[in-house]
């Protein structure tokens, strides 16, 4: 056979036999059809039947794919060692007697079938044309010492697994179909928890039991009507094991705790966990301790909604006022607001007017429960006290003794405050003696009008303590 008719002859079997799989193709076909490779890429892939291990000599590996070019290719196809011997009956090992067979029916004579290969004839065959395409077939030929015949994958083997394959997936969708279908049917995987929200307490808790659960009630706050079911833990179509428990949250009505005579905090605190929302607080003047509740609206045990107004009035101490700067009428009118009683204290100052109120005891701001007492201190002038003594002194009487004379007041010129107890004075005054002649009427004589200064003291309750010059009242 000529070179280039061997070579056409290879191109056209390679176009037809994949060389991936090994399945032979039909004529021009442009894909494989068993692995899907572009017929196309045959001639730079190597002729590898997957799943095919070819056997090499002892002590030898081959490589993994065969270059086509290399003329050593011919020892790894069906030469002998010599490549100059024709091939023998025992020859047919390497290819199969079916490809004799076919090459007979293309009119190939023994010659060319015993002759020599060349090295460019000895990796591809001829198409075999105009035959089925179960009867086309490929081969692959081993080294030539001694290897094993490879085990050609066919179609059957692959439609055999595709058929295994095929089984076991009915099978797996059968078992999950009924798998679902038992499920629903609450065969297994528990029973589904009933929609019961909405309901009475009393016909949810039938529905439930109904369904194989055990129930508990948990009541909860809410503007809702009384008794019914607002929630259920599992939920509505939740699966849960028969009887296992179902807790089922109930409304009931919030009321006002009980928050008199509690801190402000601790009384938001409660209403706060009833669920009251809108809470105000007012302060109202109070013996009881700063921060107490004294009173609360709507009252203690009453029925009332979340956004209802609740008014909180917390105690505030009782303080005194202050008065400092008032008169005594003011002074005891602003204490008698707060429910206080009073006295009058006065204390000596020569700062304020007399008479003005200097304060308070206890003082102004301090935190006194209501009903108790309150000192008024007012401001009195020690020294409008004292001079309004030493005045009153020398008005008392008309005559006065100095130094055995005796001494007649015309008239008080001044009297001083000097501190203390004291003040100072000067009166003018004349001498006067009075005589009697022998039966007769007795005689005044005055002297001329002396002006008299000094000093004098008093004690607390006004007595003169002290004078000087020592006049003496007669």
């Amino acid at each position: 056979m000529r070179s280039g008719a061997s070579d056409t002859w290879s191109d056209a079997l390679m176009a037809m036999i994949c060389p991936r799989c090994a399945t032979v193709n039909r004529d021009q076909a442009r894909f494989c059809d068993g692995c899907g490779l572009e017929l196309g890429l045959a001639k730079t892939e190597a002729l590898q039947p997957e799943g095919l291990d070819p056997l090499a000599p002892e002590g030898e590996d081959l490589p993994d794919t065969i270059d086509l070019d290399d003329g050593q290719a011919t020892q790894q196809l069906g030469t002998s060692e010599d490549p100059t011997r024709p091939l023998g009956v025992d020859d047919t090992r390497f290819f199969g007697e079916g490809f004799i067979e076919e090459a007979e029916a293309y009119n190939l004579s023994s010659a060319s079938l015993t002759r020599p290969l060349s090295p460019a004839e000895t990796q591809e065959f001829p198409a075999v044309s105009g035959m089925a395409d179960t009867q086309q077939k490929s081969y692959s030929a081993l080294g030539p010492q001694g290897g094993k015949k490879p085990s050609m994958p066919g179609g059957r083997i692959r439609n055999k697994k595709l058929f295994a394959i095929l089984i076991i997936c009915a099978i797996l969708l059968a078992a999950a179909g009924v798998a679902v279908a038992t499920y629903s049917l609450e065969l297994w995987g528990g029973k589904q928890v009933p929609d019961v929200v909405g309901l009475k307490a009393q016909d949810a808790t039938d529905r439930l039991e109904e369904a194989g659960f055990a129930v508990s009630q948990v009541l909860v706050k809410s503007d809702d009507v009384e008794g019914i079911v607002l929630s259920s833990h599992p939920g509505s179509g939740v699966r849960a094991e028969a009887g296992s428990e179902v807790v089922i949250d109930v409304s009931c009505a919030r009321t006002i705790p009980e928050v008199v005579g509690k801190g402000t905090e601790e009384a938001l605190a409660l209403l706060q966990s009833e669920g009251f929302q809108n809470v105000e607080v007012v302060e109202q003047k109070s013996n009881d301790a700063a921060g107490t509740i004294i009173a609360v609206s709507p009252e203690v045990g009453t029925r009332s909604k979340a956004s209802s107004t609740i008014t909180l009035t917390a105690a505030i101490p009782f303080i005194v006022p202050a008065t400092t700067g008032l008169s005594l009428e003011e002074a005891q009118a602003a204490l008698e607001a707060e429910g206080y009683g009073y006295t009058v204290a006065y204390v000596y100052t020569e700062d304020v007017a007399e008479g003005s109120v200097l304060g308070t005891d206890p003082a102004e701001g301090a935190e006194l429960p209501s009903g108790s007492e309150v000192t008024i201190n007012i401001a009195k002038s020690r020294a409008a006290e004292v001079t309004a003594w030493a005045r009153d002194w020398f008005n008392s009487a008309k005559t006065y003794t100095l130094d055995g004379v005796s001494y007649e007041l015309s008239s008080i010129e001044d009297i001083s405050y000097t501190g203390g107890d004291g003040c100072s004075f000067r009166v003018v005054m004349r001498p006067f003696e009075t005589h009697s002649w022998f039966g007769s009427q007795p005689e005044t004589r005055y002297g001329n009008e002396q002006t008299i200064k000094g000093e004098m003291s008093f004690s607390s309750d006004g007595t003169l303590a002290t004078i000087n010059p020592n006049l003496k009242r007669a």
